[in-house]
């Protein structure tokens, strides 16, 4: 059986680590282009399919849009 406390308590930890490394990735690369995606972890394609498929495409018809402007 799961003890569903301890569980909480370390999927916390690792979002907590997550949140920091991507908060220190966005100070390193300021004009990156960084999307949170709450709920899902190592393998965000296969735990938030949708959500990653939205970011993907915004992004593309963002650069493509942006790249169009400058030609």
């Amino acid at each position: 059986m799961i003890d569903v406390q301890r569980y909480n308590l370390f999927a916390n930890s690792i979002m907590r680590k997550a949140y920091k490394e991507l908060t220190h990735w966005e100070m390193m690369f300021p004009h990156a282009c960084t999307v949170q995606v709450p709920h899902a972890g190592h393998f965000v394609q296969e735990e938030a399919p949708d959500e990653l498929a939205d970011a993907a495409i915004s992004f593309l018809k963002e650069t493509v849009s942006a790249r169009t402007r400058q030609d």
